[in-house]
């Protein structure tokens, strides 16, 4: 049976690391349809925790391709003041999707912390998140505890459609888990 409002369902991932190290976990975006996390869970060890959910500041395009196992590309234009420890996700050509930290920036020529897992194509989408500090949206998470983030309508929402979402645990003192959750890919 067709659904007009959904496109296809995915899931987050686990994701952790030992303390005081941020947990940052990405939610790949879909073309055409807008990235909605209905369910989260996030377990807590020892303290409080904020969750902070990384929206998309700026899209641009790489002007060249860049070969896998570099981690030099070139933008169409500057994201809006792009610094060193940005967040990023780029497309790859083998159609996955993977999260980056910017290292330096010539004018356009940005250089990433990890190389490519695969080549970047020409005219590949580059999302920019900036830092955690970047006015986005922040969620104190309970101590000791599993915190359950629930909506069947998107707890989490991307403001556009095919934009990927960067979940940050800031992990201070006592290690937190990323248990996992539900997206939804909705055409609205």
């Amino acid at each position: 049976m067709y659904n007009a409002f959904l496109r296809k369902l995915g899931i987050v991932d686990q994701a952790t690391e030992a303390f005081n190290t941020a947990i940052f976990d990405k939610v790949d975006p879909c073309p055409g349809a807008r990235t909605c996390i209905q369910r989260l869970s996030v377990l807590t060890l020892g303290t409080a925790h904020v969750l902070t959910v990384m929206q998309n500041i700026k899209q641009v395009y790489a002007t060249a391709q860049a070969a896998a196992a570099q981690a030099i590309v070139n933008i169409s234009e500057d994201p809006a003041s792009i610094a060193t420890n940005d967040y990023c996700i780029i497309k790859l050509a083998d159609g996955t999707y993977q999260m980056n930290m910017v290292a330096s920036v010539s004018t356009l020529a940005i250089t990433f912390t990890d190389v490519f897992s695969a080549i970047v194509e020409k005219n590949a989408p580059i999302w920019f998140f900036g830092v955690v500090g970047d006015s986005h949206p922040q969620y104190v998470l309970t101590a000791n505890a599993e915190n359950e983030f629930a909506s069947d309508y998107g707890y989490f929402v991307a403001p556009n459609k095919y934009e990927p979402l960067i979940l940050s645990v800031n992990n201070v003192t006592a290690a937190s888990i990323i248990q996992g959750g539900v997206v939804a890919y909705v055409n609205s």
